[in-house]
């Protein structure tokens, strides 16, 4: 998986500060006054516009910095360029600096840098080998920073894909958007109860829904009449409003808010699903633009969103996976592996895996429900439980510092007809339920034994 303090981030941008993780003082030594005004102009200037870096390059002259809008931006200054790779291995010029950052540090705040006298260039505390007339540029893949000793200039970077910003810190109120299925549904159906038992009045969520639907689907019916319904829970609300009505499209639900997150949760009842290809890509990397195209002066953080295998016994199993549900599981881990391969999403919110997991447990006594209340479907209980606080682990805690320890909701209604079934989550149970998230969000593509739970 890709990689998970700063910057002064001025919407897309940032600007000249201590940048979280304090950066010691860079000697300028021959950097031009001058030349540094002229970038604190060009970063306020592009902030104002929402631009991204396109392109990087050192010439005979300075350095060109390429933008969104097509202009390139001069610096009539070469500084080193250090490049980080997606395993947080540092080169310049092709080198190996014998570094190591963590990549999702570096979404987060500047690494370390210093310039001695004798101008070798110092990161994170350790000597390298580059001269540096007293600044340096890190690509660190997500940000490209300009470290002078006035502090660190951060510049969101799409050199190598789309920018897809990180996960937002203490927003005032955080606005979520989940795109999905009746899977969707099943994963977000307790986050309301779960969000307001913390007493948390700092979350908006909308949910679209279109049962059986897939991500090309809603596509291809971007701005179609009556293709899904869509349903808000304001901040304090205890239940999503409204019905399951179709009388919208993903259009409206993309623009209703300004949304901090999106997350787009794929079908998998449908063979065109289980496999990874050109028009899956590029109809996702479409919704990915869409999404965008609405807000750009704040993209949102665009998550993908795991679903479950069904039923070991269900007849989808049987006849496509030859009842071995695990081949399921790893179709489906597969295509999420692709995903965060072929887009700029970062993120799996792996519910599916923390109800596979759970499914080793033993609150899974009925083999043949398997925790679904109809085979396909997760229980009315303790799975869609465990699938909302794996939602809650990898959105509310990091971005808003929520916690589930001591969270008092439980869902107690127990349901048990032919069609329906239901494991009440109880205090007995549910700690195992957030176990089995915790697992599912430290290790979202692998299953966890819980067998002795």
């Amino acid at each position: 998986m890709k990689g998970r303090k700063i910057i002064f981030i001025v919407t897309v941008l940032a600007f000249f500060t201590g940048c979280g993780k304090q950066s010691a003082p860079v000697n300028r030594q021959t950097i031009d006054s001058a030349e540094i005004e002229k970038v604190l102009t060009f970063v306020r200037e592009a902030s104002e516009k929402g631009l991204y870096c396109t392109s990087l390059s050192s010439t005979a002259y300075g350095t060109d910095i390429g933008l969104s809008d097509g202009k390139v931006f001069k610096i009539f200054q070469t500084f080193p360029i250090v490049e980080m790779d997606a395993e947080g291995i540092l080169t310049c010029r092709g080198k190996d600096l014998g570094i190591t950052l963590d990549v999702r540090s570096t979404w987060y705040g500047a690494p370390q840098t210093s310039v001695g006298e004798d101008r070798v260039l110092e990161i994170e505390g350790k000597r390298t080998e580059v001269t540096s007339r007293g600044a340096v540029i890190i690509d660190c893949g997500k940000y490209l920073y300009f470290c002078f000793d006035d502090g660190t200039l951060a510049l969101p970077s799409e050199l190598r894909e789309r920018f897809n910003p990180p996960l937002p810190r203490d927003k005032g109120i955080l606005k979520v958007l989940f795109v999905g299925n009746s899977f969707n549904v099943d994963a977000t159906a307790h986050l309301p109860g779960i969000l307001s038992a913390n007493g948390t009045r700092r979350v908006l969520m909308g949910r679209t829904y279109h049962g059986g639907c897939t991500l090309p689907q809603y596509n291809e019916n971007y701005s179609a009449a009556n293709h899904c319904s869509y349903r808000v829970c304001r901040p304090g609300e205890d239940d999503w409003d409204g019905d399951e009505e179709y009388d919208t499209n993903l259009e409206y639900a993309v623009n209703a808010e300004d949304w901090d997150i999106v997350t787009f949760m794929e079908y998998t009842g449908n063979q065109c699903c289980w496999s990874w290809d050109a028009t899956e890509k590029e109809h996702i990397n479409s919704l990915i633009d869409k999404v965008f195209a609405a807000h750009p002066d704040k993209r949102p953080t665009v998550m993908f969103m795991l679903t479950q295998t069904f039923a070991a016994q269900s007849s989808l199993v049987s006849t496509y996976f030859g009842g071995d549900q695990m081949m399921m599981y790893s179709t489906i881990t597969d295509f999420a592996s692709k995903v965060l391969g072929d887009t700029c999403i970062d993120d799996v919110i792996a519910t599916g895996t923390a109800v596979q997991s759970l499914r080793t447990s033993s609150l899974n006594s009925d083999k043949a429900q398997d925790l679904s209340r109809d085979g396909f479907h997760l229980d009315y209980g303790v799975s869609r439980y465990a699938a909302a606080c794996t939602v809650f682990y990898n959105i509310f805690e990091p971005c808003l510092g929520l916690k589930l320890d001591g969270n008092a909701y439980r869902y107690t209604e127990k349901i048990n007809l032919s069609t329906a079934h239901s494991i009440p989550v109880t205090d007995a149970n549910v700690g195992i339920c957030r176990l089995a998230a915790r697992a599912a969000t430290d290790n979202p593509l692998e299953v966890t034994d819980l067998s002795r739970f």
